[in-house]
């Protein structure tokens, strides 16, 4: 995807754009979120660049960031269009995943979790949204397997999912194992 006279630039202004938009803070989302468009600039044919500035607009959402209100409409609108590129980047899909089940659009978020899980079986973003997809949807019993998967597949993100973990085994009626998740959740995110 990285070809041409500005690919080695557009490739590295992307992947420096990921990192601020990773650590999930308004001030660093919105400096990644300038040179995720700036590598979109260089390479606009490049399905990553707007997978990922899609999901820059999706932690704008989650992180309440009120100068761009239009989170999730224009999050969909450039998953939609990488996924237009490229169908088969399974990132496209897992974010997918997280995007309709925030709308609401359980079946939807579903059938793109499974997709992602398709092309990309032991990948934890995949895993992730298609298990809290699950979980949002009222199949909590489906989704602790796949949280359980993903916590030993992902050792920087297990706090987030404990208590995604913690939330299925509670829906189950399993509480003494979701109490113990969620005191995992707690202590490496107080």
């Amino acid at each position: 995807h990285f070809r041409g006279k500005h690919g080695l630039d557009c490739y590295l202004k992307l992947i420096e754009g990921i990192g601020y938009v990773q650590r999930w803070n308004i001030e660093d989302n919105n400096l990644g979120r300038r040179m995720i468009e700036e590598a979109i600039a260089m390479c606009p044919d490049n399905p990553l660049g707007y997978l990922n500035l899609a999901w820059a607009y999706h932690h704008d959402y989650w992180l309440d960031n009120t100068k761009y209100p239009q989170t999730i409409e224009k999050s969909m609108e450039l998953a939609q269009k990488a996924l237009a590129m490229d169908d088969s980047i399974p990132g496209t899909h897992a974010l997918l995943c997280q995007l309709y089940t925030t709308r609401g659009e359980y079946d939807k978020a579903i059938a793109e979790g499974e997709r992602a899980l398709a092309l990309n079986p032991s990948g934890t973003d995949a895993l992730s949204e298609y298990a809290w997809s699950l979980n949002v949807a009222g199949r909590s019993e489906e989704a602790i397997p796949l949280f359980e998967k993903v916590i030993r597949l992902n050792p920087f993100g297990k706090f987030t999912l404990y208590r995604g973990l913690g939330l299925a085994l509670m829906n189950t009626g399993r509480l003494e194992e979701a109490v113990s998740a969620f005191k995992k959740a707690i202590q490496g995110s107080p």
